[in-house]
C-alpha cells in the first residue's frame, strides 16, 4: 500500500530566524525558537512560509460541502483538511496581499486532490479538450444514451471498475472580480450501474465532464483545473479512491503571484509586529473532511 510520504515532499525543515516549520500528524505546525523574544520574523524566508497558506486555505473552501478532496492513509488524527494542506502548501506558491485575503481571493493551482489505491487516472490536453484513459470502448454518446450504458462500457473496457463504483468529474474554474481573482470548484459524480435506465444527461446536469471523444471519457476544458477521481466506498464509511493532481492551465495569473516581486508586495502588506494569517473554524474543517 502506498505511504503518503513517499509520494508528495513533506514541508521543509523549520528554522527560519526565529521559527520552526514541521509537520505533525499531517498538520503544518510553526513554533518560536527557544532563543527567540518574540519578535517576528522580518525575512522574506519566514514570510513565504506563512502567506503560502493562505491561497491553498481559500481553495480548500472553494469545493462544494458535496465533494471535498480525499486522502487514505492519513497518519492517526489527521483530517482530509490537514492533509489538503500539507499536500498543497508548498506544492505552487501563491502569494496574496492582506486586502486581497480579505476579499477572498484564491488562484487555481495543480492541487492534489486525492491519494488513494485506487488506480491513477491519466489526463492530458488532446487539442480538443481534456481527455482521459479511462476506455469506454465504441460507445458513442447521444441525447438517448443511459447512464447504464456508459457504466456497462467502462466497466467492460477497464478491469479496475465494477457496479457502484464512482467517478467525480472535478472541474475548477477562475474568473477577475476586478482586480481580485476568484477560484471556485463544480464537482459531479456518477454512481456506475450498468442496469441504470436513468438518462446520462439528468445523471451529470450541467457537466461536459462525461463526454466520449476517440473512445475515452473526455471534456472540453481549456483552461482552469480539472481531473477525474475514481472512488469506491469501503468499511467503516470510509472511501477508497485513486491518486490525483488536477490538470491546471492557468499559468498567466500563476505567474503574477508566484514571483519574487509578489512576494515581496504580498509581505509588505502585513505588519511587522504581527503576520496575519487565517484563523480556520475547527468545527468546520472537522465536518466538511468527513464529506
Amino acid at each position: 500500500m502506498a505511504q503518503l510520504d513517499n509520494l508528495f515532499p513533506a514541508l521543509p525543515p523549520g528554522k527560519y530566524n526565529g521559527f520552526t516549520v514541521y509537520v505533525r500528524n499531517g498538520k503544518a505546525i510553526t513554533r518560536r525558537s527557544k532563543n527567540d523574544r518574540g519578535n517576528p520574523s522580518k525575512t522574506l524566508v519566514q514570510s513565504s512560509a506563512r502567506l503560502r497558506w493562505n491561497n491553498v486555505q481559500r481553495l480548500w473552501g472553494a469545493f462544494p460541502k458535496e465533494w471535498k478532496p480525499r486522502y487514505q492513509n492519513r497518519s492517526i488524527g489527521s483530517t482530509n483538511y490537514n492533509t489538503f494542506m500539507s499536500l498543497n502548501m508548498h506544492s505552487t506558491p501563491i502569494y496574496l496581499t492582506k486586502t486581497e485575503v480579505k476579499n477572498y481571493a484564491s488562484v487555481l493551482v495543480p492541487l492534489v486532490v486525492s491519494h488513494g489505491i485506487l488506480k491513477e487516472i491519466a489526463v492530458a490536453n488532446d487539442g480538443l479538450g481534456l481527455a482521459s484513459d479511462v476506455s469506454v470502448g465504441t460507445l458513442t454518446v447521444d441525447g438517448n444514451t443511459t447512464l447504464g450504458q456508459l457504466s456497462k462500457a467502462i466497466v467492460e473496457n477497464n478491469r479496475d471498475y465494477c457496479s457502484g463504483d464512482q467517478l467525480t468529474f472535478v472541474v475548477g474554474k477562475q474568473t477577475m472580480e476586478g482586480d481580485v481573482p476568484r477560484a471556485w470548484f463544480d464537482c459531479y459524480t456518477i454512481e456506475i450501474n450498468p442496469l441504470s435506465k436513468q438518462p446520462l444527461a439528468d445523471a451529470i446536469g450541467t457537466s461536459d465532464g462525461f463526454e466520449v471523444r476517440n473512445g475515452v471519457l473526455a471534456s472540453h476544458v481549456f483552461s482552469g483545473a480539472a481531473t477525474w477521481v475514481h472512488s469506491r466506498p469501503a468499511a467503516e464509511g470510509e472511501m477508497s479512491v485513486s491518486t490525483q493532481r488536477l490538470w491546471c492551465e492557468n499559468a498567466e495569473l500563476i505567474s503574477r503571484y508566484t514571483s519574487p516581486e509578489a512576494l515581496k508586495r504580498a509581505a509588505d502588506t502585513y505588519s511587522k509586529a504581527k503576520t496575519e494569517m487565517l484563523t480556520p473554524n475547527p468545527s468546520e474543517i472537522e465536518t466538511a473532511s468527513k464529506i
